[in-house]
């Protein structure tokens, strides 16, 4: 307890104690306390009070003061001439004394609490925050071709119904691509390296079209299965598919697939549809009827469903080759041979931000 200058030395410490002595010594009877004061000196409540811990530092002024207060009222020569006047002013600088030291200790309670409080709160922020990476994570997994590593059929067929469902709000255009690569058997027996070669063809190829993509943010471009893909564009309409169709086939054409040293040539056969809310038909199965037929028409190529019916009507095709090669049924050729149904959408515009 603060007495001489070497008592007051010994309470100095930077633990939460140094405000229970204090505090202890405001609850002392007058005369204990009084004896104790007694010895205080000027220096030793300087060090006393300088060296309190940091967390009372706004405060440290309000026990030098309560301090310096109690030793110039008990220092006063009424105070040794009258007992009961020692008694009095003992008891009020006490009670100055453990006043001072609650509202230090209360203050340092609530900042505690407070503090407590906004670091509980951190805490749970950074969990959420680590919890909703942690769960993007997990869904880019299961969105994601693990060869490829572009999106896989489950998200394509989640974004088609919702792209589907816009178009139809705001009729807007909507178009899709459908695209595989040609002979791809012969890809995948390349040197004989077997299913290596192939995955490594569509790995690579996978990589280049991504870099074609006009607008990777809105187009979804997916592993739908096997060697086939798709591009799925909204607020585009047929002439913008077939424009960016046309690109990509041509930066696969050009692009040099080389397995462990071996050049592997690499083309792809495309097929275009727009979204017709009037047509019987889906979209994809009439972008999938158009990569028949330009496979059916040599293969690396593009074919979009207006191409086809106005190949149907000026370029004969042998039916019975095509049905036989591509288990074709009548149903192929009476889509394609009549004229599309009415659409909604009056603009032709090309809706994409970039043209070939």
């Amino acid at each position: 307890m603060v007495g001489n200058t070497r008592v007051t030395k010994g309470m100095v410490s930077k633990r939460y104690s140094e405000l229970n002595k204090l505090k202890r010594l405001a609850a002392l009877p007058p005369d204990k306390f009084y004896s104790i004061a007694r010895k205080w000196t000027p220096e030793g409540i300087d060090t006393l009070v300088h060296n309190l811990p940091p967390y009372v530092a706004r405060d440290r002024q309000a026990i030098y003061n309560a301090l310096q207060n109690a030793y110039v009222i008990l220092k006063t020569p009424l105070c040794e001439q009258d007992a009961s006047f020692r008694t009095a002013a003992t008891k009020n600088v006490q009670s100055t004394l453990e006043i001072v030291v609650r509202d230090v200790m209360n203050t340092r309670a609530s900042e505690k609490a407070a503090a407590h409080t906004i670091q509980v709160a951190a805490d749970a922020h950074q969990r959420a925050k680590k919890s909703d990476l942690e769960s993007k994570k997990y869904q880019d997994l299961a969105y994601t071709d693990d060869l490829t590593k572009c999106k896989n059929q489950r998200y394509f067929n989640m974004q088609l119904e919702f792209e589907i469902a816009e178009a139809k709000k705001y009729q807007r255009p909507l178009s899709l691509i459908v695209f595989d690569i040609d002979f791809f058997k012969k890809v995948n027996d390349s040197k004989g390296a077997g299913h290596k070669a192939g995955d490594y063809a569509l790995s690579e190829l996978a990589l280049r079209v991504r870099k074609e993509m006009i607008r990777p943010q809105a187009d979804v471009f997916a592993r739908y299965a096997g060697d086939e893909f798709v591009f799925l564009l909204p607020e585009t309409d047929e002439k913008g598919a077939v424009a960016l169709a046309e690109k990509v086939r041509s930066a696969v054409e050009t692009h040099n697939f080389a397995y462990k040293g071996t050049k592997i040539p690499v083309s792809i056969s495309m097929g275009v549809a727009q979204y017709n809310p009037f047509d019987t038909e889906d979209m994809f199965s009439v972008a999938d009827r158009c990569l028949y037929a330009a496979k059916a028409t040599g293969r690396n190529r593009v074919a979009s469903a207006s191409k086809v019916r106005e190949l149907l009507k000026t370029i004969p095709i042998a039916k019975d080759k095509l049905m036989d090669m591509f288990h074709l049924d009548d149903r192929w050729f009476d889509y394609f041979s009549k004229d599309p149904p009415s659409a909604p959408l009056k603009t032709t515009n090309m809706y994409r931000r970039k043209e070939q």
